[in-house]
């Protein structure tokens, strides 16, 4: 039987693997979800920008949290399941999950504070209305100094404890002895009847100034 030249040969390999990559590939692009649809390089969920924040809460009952974050973000939540809910609202754009565990809800030894920040105190006026209307409790701060920041803001507590801000920022760098004598840039954990994070603070509890 005659030889085939080395060069051949080795045409024959580089065909070879050339088809086997090409065979992978393919199988690759038609690989299919679950659901039975076509996976792809790009995201199957949209939102502005490029990038958004996602935070996932444990939640002790997740019918009470969701009432409470429709609230809080003015949107439904966009996928519901047993013990689950997501909301995506684009304005914040952020992901949100609340999680329904049996276990005790351990806030106090984990994030200090969560906050939707706003261009106008009217928008933190509004957010205060519709927490009171809700029968929420609230704490209110004018002129507060937190984060180096001069700022308006409202303090709501979701059903487990994990405290929301709704705030504008009025003036973007303060005085660094300000910062100091401020303390904490959030109210108690036990309650929202009193705080000691605000410098000044003349408004706990009484409508923002319009």
């Amino acid at each position: 039987m005659a030889k085939l030249p080395l060069s051949h040969l080795t045409s024959v390999v580089d065909i070879m693997v050339t088809r086997l990559t090409n065979h992978q590939t393919e199988q690759t692009k038609n690989r299919r979800t679950p659901g039975d649809s076509l996976m792809t390089p790009e995201s199957a969920v949209d939102f502005p920008g490029q990038f958004r924040l996602h935070v996932a809460l444990n939640v002790s009952d997740v019918e009470r949290s969701k009432a409470f974050y429709t609230l809080l973000l003015g949107t439904g939540p966009s996928k519901e399941r047993p013990r689950y809910a997501k909301f995506e609202p684009t304005d914040p754009s952020v992901n949100l999950s609340l999680n329904q565990i049996d276990e005790p809800i351990a806030v106090a030894g984990g994030s200090a504070h969560f906050g939707v920040q706003v261009k106008t105190v009217a928008a933190v006026h509004a957010a205060l209305e519709r927490f009171r209307e809700a029968g929420r409790e609230t704490l209110t701060e004018e002129a507060t100094t937190c984060c180096y920041a001069v700022q308006d803001k409202v303090w709501v507590v979701d059903p487990d404890g994990h405290k929301w801000e709704v705030f504008v920022v009025l003036q973007s760098d303060a005085k660094d002895e300000l910062y100091a004598q401020s303390g904490c840039c959030s109210p108690s954990l036990v309650s929202l009847s009193s705080s000691s994070c605000s410098v000044p603070s003349r408004a706990i509890d009484s409508p923002l100034r319009e």
